[in-house]
């Protein structure tokens, strides 16, 4: 059943972030079952809708419990990590989404509701439509019922959706449009990435744009490559900010030692 296949599922990727499997079975009353540890913590929607709300157009705000652009940009290469140790293993989530994203009150990431996903490739070609997931957060494969061809880089799309959101402050989408709406704007080239409101890198606008091409092949092959990409992006943030430090305490030795010589000089 779909019940039991999502335990499957989850039971088989023993990973710090995706929720272990502790126990499946069936009640006395013949109901099915399975048992995971509890999960506590605020969803990646409500978090980012909570920074997006303290960030005025031009900046960036921070919220009171410490959360920034930065710890978000971290906690999305966890997911990107949870999801390559996925894909290596030829499981594809299909349904993911801010709200499926819980962050823990030490940053931990979870990824949850593995019921949609699908292991391994189908046995052989098929033409049948199947339509599953959240229309929001598909990709256009996804949205046209092209099972036979999900693979991993559909995943990526729906990567990279959430990415975009936190950047541009709103879904790429009207969440309030009808499911079926919703559906027919999914198989669409999304709309050109333009300017944020806020300071963004151009790093991060560039990994958005390639997680959402139109065209599979254009994307990246798996979520690993995002994880890498964020990996070298924050290694550079770091690099800048120690160079810009290691200047100012070179601007200010110098400051120091022109002082020092005007005083011998008199």
């Amino acid at each position: 059943t779909h019940f039991f296949a999502e335990a499957r599922v989850t039971g088989q990727l023993d990973h710090p972030g995706v929720v272990a499997v502790h126990e499946i079975g069936t009640t006395k009353a013949n109901r099915p079952y399975f048992t995971m540890r509890e999960v506590r913590g605020e969803t990646w929607a409500a978090l980012v809708q909570q920074l997006i709300s303290r960030s005025p157009d031009n900046a960036w705000g921070q919220l009171e419990s410490g959360w920034s652009l930065p710890r978000f940009i971290d906690i999305w290469r966890h997911v990107c990590d949870t999801l390559a140790f996925a894909h290596a293993r030829d499981v594809v989530h299909r349904d993911l989404k801010p709200s499926n994203v819980m962050v823990g009150p030490w940053g931990e990431a979870l990824v949850m509701d593995w019921g949609l996903a699908r292991v391994g490739s189908p046995t052989s070609p098929s033409s049948r439509k199947v339509v599953a997931g959240t229309p929001m957060y598909m990709s256009p494969e996804q949205a046209r019922g092209e099972f036979a061809v999900l693979d991993a880089r559909s995943d990526v799309f729906s990567l990279g959706l959430m990415l975009r959101e936190l950047l541009v402050g709103a879904a790429h989408l009207n969440p309030k449009h009808s499911p079926q709406q919703l559906l027919r704007q999914a198989v669409e080239p999304i709309p050109a990435l333009g300017t944020p409101s806020r300071p963004v890198p151009e790093e991060l606008l560039e990994i958005c744009r390639d997680c959402t091409r139109h065209s599979p092949a254009d994307r990246p092959a798996h979520a690993g490559e995002l994880a890498s990409r964020i990996r070298d992006f924050q290694e550079g943030v770091r690099r800048r900010e120690r160079s810009l430090s290691l200047m100012v305490q070179a601007e200010a030795f110098l400051l120091k030692a022109d002082r020092l010589r005007e005083g011998a000089s008199e």
